[in-house]
């Protein structure tokens, strides 16, 4: 009857659309439409049914079968583009799927095959364009949503992911993908608190959502729970989701807590697998370097900068393990190469500007500092090199300058002050180094490097170790997830023969830090 001919299309639809694609098959492979355009539907149906269980030959009948009762069929005619692709058939796939477009009948299954053919030939940008057609037709379908925001925080474009998040918060607000999504955002702009906040929240709801898994296990790395993130990597790679990005943070874990045998037993496969990989040959080198073994691993970084030779980065990793060894000369090449490949980063400047004071070359480090200086006006940390360069050839009046012009940048650029202080010191003025010191706390009042120095000083001499331990209690307070604080004034309640206060100390410590391992040695000892 008229009913049956709209409701039984309509449901095979939504059990295709649901996954239920045996559902569909084993009710209604047999059922005959009295209306043609309902009985082409339902073809079509079972057409994506069997297409689903990988049964491409049944699924070009049903295709072929919907076709050849209604050939401007949208729902059949996009089904059978996309068998096509997933044969891949592309030039029939488009020829097929041009033709909806050219009837003015596309929808969002057309804009996401679209998006799909798009990116497959690497038209990335036309691929964005076409998902986001799909959300202008349907705006809940979560998942171009999905693919466009991933791929804009993959191609760093975070404002406008930022924007995508927005819309999406607007379109589909109790979507458990804005969860991950967050995260996502999070942890590439580096807000790794806020990304392991948002990303707990969704593993307290899904705690086997891989992908959640895999990201929570980046955020805790970063931010040095070492113990949680070795658990999240290890659950990411029983659940079969093995891939570089997941060993990577595994090794990691593993070398920070010493256990540099568990890396080369996770990095192994990975040597098997992508031998030829510049990525792992980095992680080799790592590796390598962990374990002492400095041949091999300049061995591992020349591999990773031949296998990705205009990559600045390999040829860091190569300049500072090369150095390591002892080769100055290949070590000094390596960053010079990193810096002429770098347009932007001002690491690899750094790197060989460190190089050259090493080698106690003032002059040449002095011309990678002009050089510097052009790229990246502005930066304190430029005439904080200057001026160690300087002290190198001894010429203190420059010395001075130079450090003075980076705390007139940035009066809380502590490097500067330090240095300056030193300076002081040396011409025992021990008043004139603390007031480096406090001209950094005006500026920024809780700057742990700032207060354990000032300490530093006050507890040269006994009148001042009552406010060493005030500033020290600052810095411990105001920087609570740091190790620097804690440890000092453990060390100072022990130097001053206060076992109790050293004790209680690191029990705080201890307790602010639960998974660190210079804490815990510090409470056992």
């Amino acid at each position: 009857n008229h009913d049956a001919g709209e409701v039984v299309p309509m449901l095979a639809r939504a059990l295709v659309d649901t996954g239920s694609y045996t559902d569909v098959i084993s009710r209604f492979s047999s059922t005959k439409m009295p209306m043609p355009e309902a009985e082409a539907d339902l073809k079509a149906a079972l057409g994506y049914a069997h297409m689903a269980l990988r049964d491409n030959e049944r699924s070009a009948e049903m295709f072929d079968a919907a076709l050849a009762i209604d050939s401007e069929n949208r729902y059949a005619r996009i089904g059978k583009a996309r068998l096509f692709a997933v044969t891949r058939d592309m030039n029939s796939a488009r020829a097929l799927l041009d033709k909806v477009f050219e009837s003015n009948s596309a929808d969002e299954n057309a804009w996401l095959l679209d998006a799909e053919l798009k990116s497959a030939k690497g038209d990335l940008d036309g691929a964005l364009a076409s998902y986001r057609e799909v959300y202008a037709s349907k705006p809940d379908n979560i998942r171009a949503r999905y693919i466009v925001i991933s791929y804009l925080a993959a191609q760093k474009r975070l404002a406008e992911a930022r924007v995508e998040l927005v819309a999406m918060k607007k379109a589909v607000p109790k979507a458990p993908e804005l969860f991950f999504l967050e995260g996502l955002l999070f942890t590439n702009e580096r807000k790794f608190s806020e990304a392991r906040e948002i990303l707990n929240k969704l593993l307290a709801i899904a705690p086997d959502f891989i992908p959640a898994v895999g990201l929570a296990a980046l955020a805790e790395f970063e931010l040095k729970s070492y113990t949680i993130a070795e658990q999240h990597a290890e659950k990411v790679l029983a659940a079969g989701a093995d891939s570089l990005f997941i060993r990577r943070i595994l090794i990691g874990t593993y070398l920070q807590t010493g256990r540099i045998a568990k890396a080369q037993q996770v990095l192994e496969p990975l040597l098997k697998k992508l031998p030829e990989h510049p990525d792992v040959q980095a992680l080799a080198g790592q590796v390598s370097l962990s374990a002492g073994d400095t041949e091999g691993a300049e061995k591992a970084f020349a591999a990773a900068a031949r296998l990705k030779p205009e990559d600045s980065a390999a040829q860091s990793r190569l300049g500072l393990s090369r150095l390591a060894a002892g080769d100055r000369l290949g070590g000094i090449a390596a960053l010079e190469n990193a810096v002429r490949l770098e347009t932007d980063d001002t690491r690899p400047d750094v790197l060989l500007i460190v190089a050259h004071l090493r080698n106690r070359d003032a002059d040449k480090a002095l011309a990678a500092i002009d050089a510097l200086e052009q790229k990246k006006s502005g930066d304190p940390m430029t005439p904080n090199l200057r001026g160690t360069a300087y002290l190198l050839k001894k010429d203190l009046g420059k010395a001075r300058a130079s450090f003075a012009k980076a705390l007139e940048i940035e009066p809380s650029f502590f490097p500067a002050a330090s240095n300056l202080a030193r300076m002081d010191l040396l011409d025992k003025n021990t008043e004139a180094a603390e007031s480096r010191f406090r001209g950094v706390l005006v500026k920024s009042p809780q700057h742990p490097d700032a207060l354990l120095a000032l300490a530093g000083l006050k507890a040269r001499t006994k009148e001042g170790a009552s406010e060493a331990i005030v500033l020290i209690e600052k810095a411990v307070q105001g920087n609570n997830k740091l190790v620097a604080p804690h440890a000092a004034l453990v060390q100072l309640h022990s130097a001053l023969g206060d076992r109790t206060k050293a004790l209680a100390a690191a029990t705080d410590a201890a307790l602010a830090l639960p998974e660190d391992t210079q804490v815990l040695e510090l409470l056992a000892s």
